[in-house]
């Protein structure tokens, strides 16, 4: 069992899908849904279609999240979405720091806590990732490499104590690549990661992301200090979505 939270299974459709992609999906999972008594199942699809999405979903239990987000509520920022906006559809969730926004948009550690701070403030879940590249794992610099990223969240932990969020852990040199980090390493880091905020009495869940998929959830899943999977490319395919929340529901 992974606590009265349950165990969350967060989809990330990255930039993929349409409309009839995400009717089929949404009908398909709320027809299952019900079987899954432990889960949370949370849907992120692409910025355009959140509020489709959001309509879309009947269930109490599926919620939605954001790929991203900006860090003021309004503004002359064209083309972002701010927190409030987020909020206002029924969004829940919001992915934080993703790799692919670190390094795609450059995105460093200080736009990545101001966006974290806004979405604490609109009363959204944020979900900061962090991971290690290839270079630092070959080098044995995993752990400290977390806490560089997590430091910044650290220093402003104070105004986020009374707030809700997730961690994320999605080894770099593993997304997309099809090969998790190994059940040792996951457990390692979450249990490190557990250990720093716990050192300021801060209970955080955090979830494993990288080639998560229906051959590897249940050993993940089955390793306490996991609280949840963020899943990508097996997200894009419901029969493989379906047997990832399945086998997790099996361990809870």
């Amino acid at each position: 069992m992974h606590g009265d939270m349950g165990f969350t299974v967060v989809a990330n459709w990255k930039m993929n899908g349409d409309k009839k992609f995400v009717s089929q999906f949404v009908r398909e999972i709320e027809q299952q849904q019900p079987k899954w008594r432990h889960l949370e199942v949370v849907l992120c699809p692409p910025q355009v279609y959140l509020d489709f999405t959001a309509q879309s979903i009947v269930s109490s239990s599926i919620k939605v999240g954001a790929q991203d987000v900006w860090t003021d509520d309004n503004g002359a920022a064209t083309g972002n979405t701010s927190p409030m906006m987020l909020a206002d559809l029924g969004v829940k969730y919001v992915i934080i720091g993703h790799s692919e926004r670190r390094l795609y948009n450059r995105e460093d550690n200080l736009m990545i806590v101001n966006k974290f701070r806004s979405a604490c403030a609109a009363g959204l879940i944020p979900i900061l990732c962090i991971g290690e590249t290839a270079f630092a794992k070959e080098n044995g610099r995993t752990l400290s490499t977390l806490f560089n990223q997590l430091e910044i969240i650290l220093e402003f932990l104070k105004e986020f104590k009374s707030s809700e969020f997730i961690i994320a852990y999605e080894p770099l040199w593993s997304i997309g690549t099809g090969i998790a980090a190994s059940y040792e390493t996951i457990r390692c880091v979450h249990d490190f990661v557990k250990d720093i905020f716990l050192q300021h009495n801060v209970a955080v869940r955090i979830l494993y992301g990288g080639s998560v998929s229906e051959m590897n959830i249940a050993n993940i899943a089955a390793i306490s200090s996991v609280d949840g999977v963020l899943v990508g490319g097996a997200s894009l395919s419901f029969p493989r979505f379906f047997e990832i929340c399945s086998l997790a529901e099996g361990c809870n």
